[in-house]
């Protein structure tokens, strides 16, 4: 199959644009995708040159299966418990865009059989974000006033980006912009573990800094949450699980002294926001009742397994959490009313996302969990053999797992694209992966 077709390289386009998902007016969400352009495209030829018989890998079928009946019994519930539909357009759109991308993703990877053509793809990833991180560099030199704010503004204006003081590279937010960058970071040392060569050190160097400047507590977490992870898979495929516990308290360790570090360095400067957040920590509940950023982070999943425990069999139904989630802040949590997050949650009536790990378990219950589950255990047994080996590409697996895990979007584009390459059956191509490889 001609890795040029028409298809392939509007699937290439889609991968190059993997960073840019706030570029103002393209789409009517917060969430505006410039792949999606790319991947409706790609669909519909997919669709005709197949005649509707995709080339799916197993647990992608897994996850279209779920998707299906988390809609169908999902609306019976929800009609159930509001007597309506409308909760369905909190969870519809953003699953179609989910699944619909991890179907041309999948179906792209599947139609090249050459062994090499991963590392190929997560080439392009790599090239993706080149761009990104320049605009990235420039912004935080802006922000620190090495360059004038100007830069700031222009690249603000845009790509949609809404923070003046803090760089959100090609998205909306640093916090955004922060998982983009522990994303690239892990293509990024894959790479270079693959290549050798020292452009994709470099690049890792940059995405590292550019993550740190973003001072996003949520990069940050998922950055230590996917090393940590790391060491619990690589362990378990290894089956060395004493190795696994002096790791994690070296890890732990190692941790402590960067904290430790980090904490210095923000007593220099106290009166930023991320130093106020650490310096005045007294306990996470004081922070969840004061803090609204953290109150979406830490608060909203504990509202939505609140309504797992209340509807453990069959959860609330598709888009049941947004829709009950105000009530339950309001009976279970009165103090986050008032909070700017629930405030704006009020005023537009729609609850901000959950982890998705949460929104299954509230809105699905313990049938929807099993199905979103299964998929992951397959993908867990199709590549255990190289996260046992390869220790760049365990990370990445974990970021993956990680991220499918706490992600509050069933829409976002770089999730189902690693859905889809974690899906493909290699034992074949195992070697491949091992590098090195030439043409880096």
């Amino acid at each position: 199959m001609s890795t040029h077709s028409l298809a392939d390289k509007l699937v290439i386009m889609a991968i190059l644009a993997l960073p840019y998902d706030a570029i103002p007016h393209i789409l009517p969400f917060v969430y505006r995708p410039l792949s999606l352009y790319f991947i409706v495209a790609a669909f519909a030829i997919y669709l005709l040159q197949t005649h509707g018989r995709f080339s799916l890998p197993k647990p992608v079928i897994q996850i279209l299966f779920f998707s299906v009946v988390s809609v169908s019994v999902g609306s019976v519930v929800l009609l159930y418990h509001t007597g309506s539909f409308v909760g369905l357009k909190y969870y519809v759109p953003g699953l179609a865009m989910g699944m619909l991308s991890v179907i041309v993703f999948s179906q792209f990877l599947s139609r090249h059989k050459d062994p090499d053509f991963p590392k190929t793809v997560l080439k392009y990833v790599g090239y993706a974000y080149i761009p990104a991180m320049f605009l990235g560099t420039l912004e935080t030199l802006s922000c620190y006033h090495i360059l004038p704010h100007v830069f700031k503004s222009v690249i603000n204006t845009i790509f949609g980006g809404w923070q003046e003081f803090r760089p959100c590279l090609t998205n909306s937010e640093a916090s955004y912009a922060s998982q983009h960058m522990v994303f690239a970071i892990f293509v990024y040392a894959y790479l270079y573990k693959v290549f050798h060569l020292k452009k994709w050190m470099y690049c890792t160097i940059v995405a590292a800094m550019l993550l740190l400047f973003t001072v996003s507590t949520k990069g940050y977490l998922l950055i230590i949450l996917s090393v940590a992870f790391y060491g619990v898979f690589s362990s378990i495929a290894k089956g060395n699980f004493q190795k696994m516990v002096l790791k994690s308290i070296a890890v732990l360790f190692v941790l402590a002294l960067i904290c430790f570090a980090m904490y210095q360095v923000l007593l220099l400067d106290p009166g930023t926001y991320f130093a106020k957040r650490v310096l005045e920590f007294n306990s996470i509940s004081e922070t969840i009742e004061s803090d609204s950023s953290a109150f979406v982070r830490l608060g909203l999943p504990m509202i939505a397994f609140k309504m797992f425990l209340n509807n453990p069999l069959v959860g609330l139904g598709a888009g049941g959490y947004h829709f009950f989630a105000l009530d339950y802040i309001q009976r279970y949590m009165p103090f986050a009313m008032n909070l700017n997050d629930v405030l704006y949650m009020r005023k537009t009536g729609n609850a901000m996302s959950s982890a998705i790990f949460f929104q299954v378990l509230a809105n699905f219950g313990v049938y929807g969990f099993v199905l979103f589950i299964r998929p992951l255990v397959v993908i867990w047994k199709r590549n255990k053999k190289i996260v046992a080996s390869i220790r760049s590409f365990a990370l990445l697996f974990s970021f993956f797992i990680v991220q499918i895990v706490q992600s509050g979007n069933w829409a976002y584009m770089h999730m189902w694209f690693l859905f889809a390459f974690f899906s493909i059956k290699r034992s074949e191509s195992y070697s491949s992966f091992a590098g090195p490889s030439k043409n880096g």
